[in-house]
Order: structure tokens, then C-alpha cells, then sequence
């Protein structure tokens, strides 16, 4: 059900005459359906108005914390760089401004990146209301699988609230915690602190970082295997030289330690040492 005083009520009331009036306790897309029907609207008048109803209904889902759906990802990751990493955690639409802020767009540039995200944003909605429309009772093809390190460890922590549905994998643990995290709280309340402070919230983090470096470290494995490059050049190329100046016997060092993060600087010296 929309929040109070929410984007969905907001959008949907400017629209109450006669002939209709908006009911919260329908989904979302029947309710747009009923009411593009009671005004009457031609394809041209639906199509202006469901835009902006897709991003009431995301706005919906920043204020109930939901996760980002997979177009509103590819989007951040697109303008990913040195000064902005997309928070999944983040609403999307708090994360838009601080890229907007650290991009500092001109006017004409930011016009064409508002449209985008509005795009990416609408998408997603949509997705997601003939998704939840449709509400299929059983899957597709279970024969067919998708097969590798992630997505073997997803469908085997799939608990009370959350099954594995071969989405990006990031979203897909997003909601495998949002599951652990309420069962924890059903079980404990309040008595044994924070969840994020929890043993259990702990060993799924490390078991997370675990199998995704362990999954990031073979397709950097398999990719130089083709290419013929080193892993230190595709650093580089990602991340650019950096800033620290590390001699070259401190980079061994560090490329011998099973810290992944510090692991990362190891490539970057190359480029002050060359």
C-alpha cells in the first residue's frame, strides 16, 4: 500500500474527478490502468502520463527502502569514476544528486543525463509492475540454470523470504540480507543489538567478500589468459596510476598479502617504478 502523502498519492489524486477516484488498496498498475480508462486517454496522452506514473511508483519504493532494480544500476554504474561509487544501499534518487553534484553538468549535459535516469527509473517500474501482475507460481524452465561460483553460493543461502532468481548479483544479495535481517529480528528483537553488529551479519559479509574475490580473481585469470595482458595493465586501465608512490620491493610485499583491498595498490606502482 502507497505511504501517506507519498509520490503514487500524489500522482494519482491531481487526476480525482467524477468518474474517478483513486483507490491506494489497488496495485499500482491496475490503478493506472482504470484511470487512464475513466479519462478516456488516447495512446499519446498514456504515454505522456505513464512516465511519470513509473517514477512515482520507484519513488514508492525509495521511501519503503527497496532495492534498486537492474536498469537504475547499469545506469550508476555507467558514471561510475574516481569520485563516485553507486551505494546500493542508497535511494536512487539520493544517489542521483550526489552524482549530479560531483559531476557538475552543464546545464545542456544534464538535461541529457536527467532524461536517462528518468528513463532507467521508468523501466525499472514497469518491469517490476508486470512482474508483480503476472506473479508466476512456478519457474520457467528449471532445467536451466545459470551455472558459477556466485551464483551456486546465492541458491544455496536461500532461506525464509528469499529465493534465487538469477538477477545481478548484487541486487540478489541486497535482498538475501534484507531476508536474513528480518528473520534474525524475528527471532531476537531487539535483545541482541544491531543487526549489522550481529555474528550472523558478520560471517555472511565475509562469506560474500570471500566468493567474490574468489569469482572476480578467476575471469581476471581467464580474461588475461586470452588477451595476453597482465592483471597489473587491466588495473590500470580500469582505475588509472594513482597516487601512492610505492617502490618496487614494497609492491611485492603487498602482492603477497590476502588483504584484496591492499592487494589492488600492487598494480598501480608499476606505473611510478616504469
Amino acid at each position: 500500500m502507497p505511504t501517506p502523502n507519498g509520490p503514487l498519492l500524489e500522482f494519482f489524486s491531481q487526476f480525482n474527478f467524477i468518474e474517478y477516484t483513486y483507490d491506494p488498496h489497488n496495485p499500482p498498475l491496475e490503478e493506472f490502468k482504470r484511470l487512464c480508462q475513466a479519462r478516456r486517454w488516447g495512446a499519446s496522452k498514456i504515454r505522456k502520463h505513464e512516465t511519470v506514473f513509473l517514477f512515482a511508483v520507484e519513488g514508492e519504493k525509495d521511501l519503503r527502502g527497496g532495492p534498486a532494480g537492474p536498469n537504475v544500476t547499469k545506469f550508476f554504474r555507467k558514471y561510475e569514476y574516481r569520485l563516485f561509487t553507486y551505494d546500493l544501499d542508497a535511494p536512487p534518487q539520493s544517489e542521483f544528486q550526489r552524482l549530479v553534484g560531483l559531476r557538475g553538468w552543464g546545464e545542456r549535459n544534464l538535461s541529457k543525463v536527467t532524461k536517462r535516469f528518468k528513463k532507467a527509473v521508468a523501466l525499472d517500474a514497469r518491469e517490476q509492475s508486470v512482474h508483480d501482475a503476472s506473479e508466476p507460481t512456478a519457474p520457467e524452465d528449471p532445467g536451466i540454470q545459470e551455472a558459477g561460483p556466485l551464483p551456486d553460493w546465492l541458491r544455496r543461502q536461500e532461506c525464509r523470504g528469499y529465493k534465487y532468481l538469477g538477477g545481478l548479483p548484487e541486487l540478489e544479495f541486497k535482498k538475501l540480507v534484507n531476508a536474513k535481517k528480518k528473520e534474525w529480528k524475528r527471532i531476537y528483537g531487539e535483545q541482541e543489538g544491531p543487526w549489522g553488529c550481529s555474528t550472523e551479519a558478520e560471517s555472511l559479509r565475509a562469506e560474500w567478500y570471500k566468493i567474490v574475490e574468489h569469482d572476480f580473481d578467476s575471469m581476471l585469470d581467464g580474461f588475461c589468459l586470452i588477451t595476453g595482458i597482465t592483471p597489473w595493465q587491466v588495473f590500470v586501465g580500469l582505475y588509472g596510476g594513482g597516487r601512492v608512490e610505492v617502490t618496487r620491493e614494497a609492491a611485492r610485499t603487498v602482492r603477497s598479502t590476502k588483504d584484496p583491498v591492499a592487494r589492488l595498490q600492487d598494480p598501480l606502482t608499476h606505473i611510478s617504478d616504469s
